[in-house]
């Protein structure tokens, strides 16, 4: 993450239609607060110690160039400072798989007393203790604050509407759109996203803000490039086979210049198959 001063952060816009959001104080509650928690460990103590005490055991962070790397692992690397409260993150957006077991957070983030900022994007996992964990936290620079605050109301992602199925047959069939996504992205990256974005689905990471909705994404995606490779690192599913995550590296040309960078996307399962509910592309710095 930016909020781990090179891979953190998302923002999202909170203003959806009350069809397409459900009340923050439901099923995704325990998702929120545990990235409340995260950030309040923030600022009792430095940086370091706050990312090692929320990572999960098998989190990944993803650098462009090395891949994927345990989180645990490439955190124990950071240095130690005294940085406690140097990082001010808060959600704004959320969901939750069926089983409540997997979960997703987006908000924004300040760093250094309001100097920079940024939009984070985290995918949270239920331990066998109870607790949760972060398995994934990823994001992009801001050139300016998020137009949302810390009291903002959460969106929440509406349920799944799919039929239960198991998570070995859902892990094949998100893995296979993950496949066809790549695919497609190569040749046209917005048709690709278009077809898959949910309508309240947001994307960032190369916006100066999330964009939020079809109408801001779609114009989002005629800025972007036309053509992305990416590199899948990884596609996991929720037991309850409604919410899965896929992430990983991004090559693209921007004014006729090489750039590199790296992704994550949170799915879910729809009666109309597998759609895309939040999409980070972070361009290296």
């Amino acid at each position: 993450m930016y909020r781990s001063f090179a891979l953190v952060a998302a923002t999202a816009a909170v203003c959806l239609s009350g069809a397409a959001i459900a009340a923050a104080e439901g099923d995704a509650a325990p998702v929120i607060q545990a990235e409340r928690a995260f950030a309040a460990r923030g600022s009792e103590v430095p940086v370091k110690q706050a990312f090692l005490d929320f990572a999960a055991p098998d989190g990944v962070l993803v650098d462009s160039e090395r891949g994927a790397e345990n989180a645990l692992q490439q955190i124990a690397t950071w240095p130690d400072r005294n940085n406690t409260g140097y990082i001010k993150w808060w959600p704004l957006y959320a969901g939750v798989s069926r089983d409540g077991a997997l979960g997703f957070t987006t908000g924004a983030a300040t760093y250094g007393g309001d100097r920079s900022f940024s939009n984070y994007f985290t995918v949270w996992k239920k331990q066998p203790d109870g607790s949760w964990k972060w398995v994934i936290d990823m994001g992009a620079r801001a050139p300016s604050a998020s137009p949302f605050g810390p009291d903002s109301e959460v969106a929440v992602a509406p349920p799944s509407t799919a039929p239960a199925t198991t998570a070995d047959a859902a892990r094949r069939r998100v893995c296979a759109s993950e496949e066809a996504m790549i695919r497609e992205a190569a040749g046209d990256l917005s048709n690709a996203y278009v077809k898959r974005l949910a309508p309240e689905a947001r994307i960032m990471g190369l916006e100066p803000q999330p964009a939020v909705g079809r109408a801001a994404y779609i114009e989002a995606l005629a800025q972007r490039p036309n053509r992305v490779e990416f590199r899948n690192l990884g596609c996991e599913v929720a037991g309850s086979g409604d919410l899965a995550w896929s992430y990983g590296t991004a090559v693209w040309t921007t004014d006729d210049k090489p750039a590199q960078g790296t992704y994550l996307r949170v799915w879910q399962a729809r009666r109309n198959g597998w759609v895309i509910l939040v999409d980070n592309l972070t361009p290296d710095r």
